[in-house]
């Protein structure tokens, strides 16, 4: 954000922490966008499509639905994420846990 002097010295102690913490927040944001992305290519759902389908669903924090998450379970070999580079192991090995079949392919 962009204040002025004035503007910040209007600002209580306890706002001028929030407006740091947002700052610090948006920069962080910006780096997690430029990080290089891969990829988490589902070759085979394997003998246990549900825990796929879970840990698809965990993967992303539960932002997935179960329908949209079976949908693309459903449609492999597909793309099921795609995730920062440092992620994308983490993915794999949670998806293979699961019985799937993972690759992943960078960005």
């Amino acid at each position: 954000m962009n204040l002025t002097p004035e503007q910040l010295s209007t600002l209580s102690p306890k706002e001028l922490e929030t407006l740091l913490l947002l700052e610090e927040l948006e920069a962080l944001s910006k780096a997690k966008e430029n990080l290089p992305k891969s990829n988490i290519h589902l070759e085979e759902v394997g003998s246990n499509k549900v825990s796929v389908i879970k840990s698809l669903r965990m993967l992303t924090e539960m932002e997935m639905s179960l329908t949209d998450a079976k949908n693309l379970v459903d449609r492999a070999p597909t793309v099921v994420l795609t995730v920062p580079t440092e992620e994308a192991e983490k993915a794999k090995i949670e998806l293979e846990a699961a019985g799937a079949k993972v690759s992943i392919k960078s960005v």
